[in-house]
């Protein structure tokens, strides 16, 4: 061995000048960060090891969502090592309840379209991850909440991308959603870990008064679980071991469901059934399965109030335009129920309107109103600037609806003469049919909802003959759906009337406080409603509208 060999090497460990001034160089700074902060080094041992341990978790569960298709439900926070069924996934998925083990918690988002949370241990070897995945660097147990309707199965690939907003929502540390939607959340209770469940599942209290950490474990400072609501704190760890009981060192991570997309999930927009609520003055937004999502209006005459509104129309923007009868006016609202604009005042000018019931969109976004009591149908552009108008054929009673057809004409009804007439694009009369009568083809005297199915199929609501029924685009009757009564099938007053993209009929059974779901066919697919005021309930439901997001 050369000299210049023998000259840099150091003591037994063999460290060369320049390998022992990194050491002392690391060391150094690893002390210096630890004096600043006040962590000391196993600390951050602790915090790095945590977020390796989330960062293989999400991982884990991104794989377990591309081999089964949906998430899995939490485990039981209360179980111990070597106790049966210790880091496994709740035993009915869909659910997250019941069986052996079950899922700790469960509660209701805020404002989003999968309304039910679960919230528990992390299924760590559902996951095939090793149990020491079960806990955090502090050897307290993960806490794992999921979206229940995305633990059933095939749930990814029952919504389209951006369909499904999950029933988790994340703050910030003012209470500012950083999301509304998310399908799971993943806590580690940090340092402190108050409001953990330890290894063994007991409950760690560190006597911490902080606010978000509360939050987060749906705890009081003593650690006693209170109240559980799917809403998670995220913010910069404090990590101030000199004042435990106000610091924050919790970890919180989260994903939304485009975030777990694969190239073979189903795409296109996102098509939301719009109620209007006649005597409860409000509209409510449903996601494709029924689920309630959202709601705005109330009574009155400003700016998000209605006074008896009767129909709606969506835009391919996800706008909403809402006709409010009562008020003389339209007014505009965003996908999220945001007022945008209204136009329209009391008078029979142009730009004026006398009880506006029916409205649609056509396909280059302008809208036309039913204005019934002029008797005139009048066009508008997406800011409420007024375009033109055409008269009623024959009109000497007022209009109950308005549709638009694949070519451009409009379909609007009278009910004084229990006819459905046609216009051209350019608001000439072509041809009605319908008469007076409850025989094949006749209507009553009073007719409410209008609508054109994908193949130029026309859908009317014979509402006091209660039944639905079905025309082509020649006006030759094709089929009638429905007879009075209360079951399924039946009806009490039909009045408002739409079409999905998949060519199902909804009908607003008002009668019956309900929305009825049937396929193109007629044959009876679904029901949801009751009567009432809170969410899903309904008062008198007349207009229905489908509006993508």
């Amino acid at each position: 061995m050369t000299g210049a060999g023998r000259a840099h090497s150091w003591g037994a460990g063999g460290f060369t000048l320049l390998e022992l001034s990194i050491v002392l160089v690391i060391i150094a700074l690893v002390a210096g960060m630890t004096i600043q902060s006040g962590i000391s080094v196993v600390e951050t041992a602790r915090l790095v090891s945590t977020q390796k341990k989330m960062k293989t978790i999400q991982d884990a569960l991104m794989q377990y969502r591309i081999a089964n298709d949906r998430l899995p439900c939490p485990g039981n926070l209360t179980l111990a090592p070597g106790i049966a069924n210790y880091g496994i996934e709740a035993a009915n998925s869909g659910t997250c309840t019941g069986g052996t083990p079950a899922a700790n918690f469960s509660g209701a988002g805020l404002t989003n379209t999968f309304s039910t949370a679960a919230e528990g241990a992390l299924p760590a070897l559902t996951l095939g991850l090793p149990p020491d995945f079960m806990v955090d660097g502090w050897g307290n147990q993960f806490r794992y909440a999921v979206d229940i309707s995305m633990t059933a199965s095939g749930a990814f690939a029952a919504v389209n991308i951006g369909c499904a907003n999950g029933a988790v929502t994340v703050t910030d540390a003012n209470g500012n959603a950083r999301s509304t939607s998310s399908i799971y959340a993943l806590v580690s209770h940090g340092a402190n870990g108050h409001g953990a469940y330890t290894r063994n599942g007991a409950i760690m209290n560190a006597g911490s008064v902080n606010i978000n950490e509360l939050t987060n474990c749906h705890c009081n400072s003593s650690g006693t679980p209170t109240s559980y609501a799917p809403t998670y704190v995220q913010m910069q760890q404090t990590l101030d071991f000199a004042n435990a009981q106000d610091s924050y060192d919790d970890l919180v991570a989260y994903k939304e469901r485009w975030q777990m997309q694969t190239t073979w999930d189903r795409t296109g927009k996102c098509i939301y059934l719009y109620t209007v609520d006649y005597s409860n003055d409000r509209v409510q937004k449903f996601a494709p399965g029924s689920q309630y999502v959202l709601q705005f209006g109330t009574s009155g005459s400003g700016n998000s109030q209605f006074s008896g509104p009767q129909f709606a129309a969506g835009d391919s923007w996800g706008n909403v335009y809402v006709a409010d009868t009562g008020n003389n006016r339209i007014q505009k609202f965003s996908s999220l129920g945001t007022y945008l604009l209204q136009f329209g005042t009391a008078g029979s000018g142009n730009g004026q309107l006398n009880y506006p019931t029916g409205i649609a969109v056509d396909q280059s976004g302008n809208v036309w109103v039913d204005d019934a009591d002029n008797f005139r149908v009048q066009e508008f552009n997406a800011t409420g600037n007024y375009l033109t108008q055409f008269p009623l054929h024959n009109a000497v009673g007022g209009t109950t609806g308005i549709a638009i057809d694949g070519s451009g004409n409009f379909w609007v009804l009278d009910w004084a003469h229990s006819t459905v007439n046609e216009y051209s694009s350019a608001g000439a009369y072509l041809t009605g049919f319908g008469s007076s009568g409850s025989g094949i083809g006749q209507f009553s005297n009073y007719l409410f909802g209008i609508a054109i199915d994908p193949s130029g199929n026309v859908w009317i609501s014979d509402t006091h003959n209660n039944r639905v029924q079905e025309f082509d685009s020649s006006g030759h009757f094709l089929q009638a759906v429905g007879t009075s009564g209360s079951g399924n099938g039946q009806f009490n007053s039909p009045q408002g009337i739409a079409v999905d993209t998949s060519g199902n009929v909804w009908v607003a059974d008002a009668g019956n406080y309900r929305i009825q779901k049937f396929t193109n066919a007629g044959a009876f697919v679904s029901a949801f409603g009751s009567w009432g005021t809170g969410n899903s309930n309904f008062s008198d439901v007349a207009g229905l509208a489908f509006g993508s997001q």
